[in-house]
Parts: C-alpha cells; sequence; structure tokens
C-alpha cells in the first residue's frame, strides 16, 4: 500500500518515519492562507486544514493512503497564534505567552479509498515567566519564527515549559503518532 504524508514538514517526515519506513511525501496543493479566512472553531478549522491537505492529492494518488496534519496555537485568551515572519516578532508572540496557559491543537486526517479518519490532540501547555530578552535570545538562537507559537517544546523551547497535559507527547512535534499507529494497525498497514 502506498502511503503519502501530505506536508513540507521535515519534524512530521522525521516522525512519520518512527512507525513506518516506506512512504513519499508530497507538498500540499492547497493555499492554507485563503482558508484562513473562516468561522469554524479552533479544533474544527484545524481539523478542516488537516484534512484539506490529505484531499488535495487524492484526485493524483486515489489509491494511497493520504495522511494530512495541521496544528494551531491557542492563546490563553482564545487567540490564533501562527507563524511569525521574523525573530522580533517570534519574541513577541513567546513573551506573550510568557507565565499562561495555552493550547497546541493538532490534527491529523488520514484518507484511503473510502475511508477517513480524523483527530484532534490537544495538549495544555503552561509556560514559566519569560522576559522579552530571553525570548529574543531563543528565537535568534533557534530561529523559532517557523513554528505557531514560536517554541519547539520538543527541544530546547522546554526551558520555558512548567507543565504538560496531553493524551499523545508525539503530537507537540507535529503528527500524532500514537493516533495514527492505532489506524495503520486498523488498516492492517503495520
Amino acid at each position: 500500500m502506498k502511503i503519502v504524508l501530505v506536508s513540507t514538514s521535515p519534524y512530521r517526515k522525521k516522525q512519520l518515519q518512527q512507525l513506518i519506513d516506506q512512504f513519499e511525501t508530497l507538498p500540499p496543493l492547497i493555499e492554507e492562507e485563503s482558508i484562513k479566512n473562516h468561522s469554524l472553531p479552533p479544533k474544527k478549522f484545524c481539523l478542516h486544514l488537516a484534512y484539506e491537505k490529505a484531499k488535495s492529492r487524492l484526485s493524483s494518488h486515489p489509491e494511497a493512503l493520504l495522511i494530512g496534519a495541521d496544528q494551531i496555537v491557542l492563546s490563553h485568551s482564545g487567540k490564533i497564534l501562527g507563524k511569525t515572519s521574523d525573530a522580533q516578532e517570534a519574541a513577541q508572540q513567546l513573551q506573550s505567552l510568557s507565565g499562561k496557559t495555552h493550547h497546541l491543537l493538532t490534527a491529523v486526517a488520514l484518507l484511503h479509498k473510502r475511508k477517513t479518519f480524523q483527530h484532534v490532540n490537544v495538549t495544555k501547555i503552561t509556560f514559566y515567566p519569560i522576559s522579552f530578552e530571553e525570548a529574543l535570545k531563543y528565537v535568534q538562537e533557534e530561529q523559532t519564527w517557523d513554528c505557531a507559537g514560536a517554541c519547539k517544546i520538543e527541544e530546547k523551547g522546554i526551558r520555558f515549559v512548567k507543565s504538560i497535559e496531553t493524551e499523545d507527547f508525539t503530537a507537540i512535534t507535529g503528527l500524532p503518532l500514537l493516533t495514527l499507529n492505532k489506524w495503520f494497525r486498523e488498516l492492517k498497514v503495520l
């Protein structure tokens, strides 16, 4: 069975290699910015993006098992935080999470022939207080403006974390492997 990870994320590719050896990666054929104007609640929006990414390759790969994923950081005030464009903006975003609890939503969608599996993992993350200078130094060293929330807690960003509550710790990096593992077993991929 051909498996396609519809993603440009090197993190998701590396994660999927923990479960399976043979798969292809292709970029999604959707414009995320055009979908961003939405009225869906954050969980549904995150799922919608993951599904649309996987579905974007369905016509060219109708027999393949297609995997799409997306992540959203939801601030303590309910604001969706996206990727930033530079170190200054990233430091401001990271500092806005200082001393607060936010939610990381990680959605995954798997499409195979007529079957669709979808799931959103919610990770509750509480940060210690972070000064702007500390945030700026971190984002400059780690170049984290390519990730929502401007913090990679699976790497050196863990030093800002006070607590984490989640059903699947692998979702933090971008792909909920426990969920995918369950689906792969149901579909007899493993």
